[in-house]
């Protein structure tokens, strides 16, 4: 205890403590990370199984996913609509980029933290940072594992379920890093400048977007989830923006923001014929069959002009949800954006139903089956869902 409190005392001779209402606001990672060793070290867990598959999702009384100010919750709700419960670490902070470990046990997230220096000027890109957090899928054993006062992001779970992968903007670039279940000093996997990411179903590899010194040319790089084996696989034609890699481990399909997805066939080492379709975003089904697609039919970008699809002149870009069936190469229109643009989408275990985020203003969760039947709202919330994820068996 003497030691502990002697750590305590030369943080604070050195670290600003605020008194705010009432309440004392640290900002100072090795401050917070003292305090919150403090708050968790006698706890003793209370473990509740987890019995059924969970949807997880933030709802937020902002309705654009991408630039949201205001406050947010994390609720889970099962897949027949039932138990929806309010989970979040803290209301007043906003959750991102959730991730279910692959027990199904966990989540990975990152929340938004005021930065004190820049509190006055919410437009500032420095007025915040992001953290990674981890909890248990019932909302206990919260926990922040990181303590950087920097940009983090897409936290994801190693095959075993005690690390987590992240985006690190680390000494001003983005770098991979690796961090433990328990809070202990994440270590960066490569100094090369990632910019996404995506692992392996099996956990077992990573593919990356490495980009070069000039910040415009980058490759396609694999290596393994602890940093060795870096290899390069393949350089694109294009700026590539986001990587998804296909379920049995032998296609990646890459894309950039508002433009057209390209599939590489790694064992074959060629690209593969795919529709002419904007994306969003995109995710692989469990069973490798599909490719569920938000976006549009409607216009593309290439070289900064707007191309039309199908010889539409529409000006607005809606993004509905797609099926593009990877056996046959039909792309379907699984959910129109009539009803409002879809803006989050995950798949079930078994590959049979999509969950997914429609609505306007306030988006909320759905689910429906690959055939288009048994479309069923899951939620009836006063917030805009999004970041809609399934969790594992």
């Amino acid at each position: 205890m003497p030691v502990t409190l002697l750590a305590i005392g030369a943080c604070l001779t050195f670290s600003p403590i605020i008194l705010f209402f009432g309440e004392i606001l640290i900002h100072s990672p090795p401050v917070q990370r003292v305090f919150d060793s403090l708050r968790h070290g006698g706890h003793i867990p209370v473990l509740i199984p987890k019995t059924f598959e969970l949807i997880a999702f933030v709802c937020g009384d902002n309705t654009d996913p991408y630039n949201r100010i205001f406050n947010n919750s994390l609720f889970t709700v099962r897949h027949d609509g039932s138990h929806l419960r309010d989970i979040s670490i803290d209301e007043s902070m906003i959750h991102y980029d959730l991730d279910w470990s692959p027990d199904g046990e966990w989540l990975a997230l990152t929340l938004q933290y005021d930065n004190v220096a820049s509190l006055m000027d919410e437009w500032n890109p420095a007025a915040f940072y992001h953290e990674i957090h981890r909890l248990r899928h019932d909302g206990t054993e919260a926990r922040r594992l990181t303590y950087n006062e920097s940009d983090e992001k897409k936290p994801r779970w190693t095959r075993d379920s005690r690390d987590i992968l992240y985006h690190d903007t680390w000494s001003g670039t983005w770098q991979l890093h690796r961090v433990s279940m328990a809070p202990t000093n994440p270590h960066a996997l490569t100094t090369l400048e990632v910019s996404d990411f995506d692992l392996s179903p099996d956990r077992q590899k990573i593919v990356a977007i490495v980009r070069k010194r000039d910040g415009e040319s980058h490759s396609i790089y694999l290596l393994n989830p602890d940093g060795t084996g870096l290899a390069h696989l393949m350089t694109p034609d294009v700026f590539v923006s986001e990587i998804q890699w296909s379920a049995d481990n032998k296609l990646i399909l890459y894309y950039a923001y508002n433009n057209l997805p390209t599939i590489y066939n790694i064992v074959a080492g060629r690209e593969e014929p795919v529709p002419l379709i904007r994306i969003r975003s995109a995710r692989w089904s469990p069973d490798n069959r599909w490719i569920a697609i938000i976006g549009g039919l409607d216009r593309y970008k290439d070289d900064d002009e707007w191309i039309d699809i199908n010889g539409t002149s529409d000006e607005k870009l809606t993004n509905s949800l797609h099926l593009y069936d990877i056996v046959t190469g039909e792309l379907k229109e699984l959910v129109s954006a009539s009803a409002g643009h879809v803006s989050s989408a995950s798949w079930s275990p078994d590959s049979q139903w999509l969950a997914f985020s429609q609505g306007s203003p306030n988006a909320q969760v759905y689910k429906i089956r690959v055939d288009g039947s048994g479309l069923q709202q899951l939620t009836d919330l006063d917030c805009g869902a999004y970041g809609v994820v399934w969790s594992p068996m």
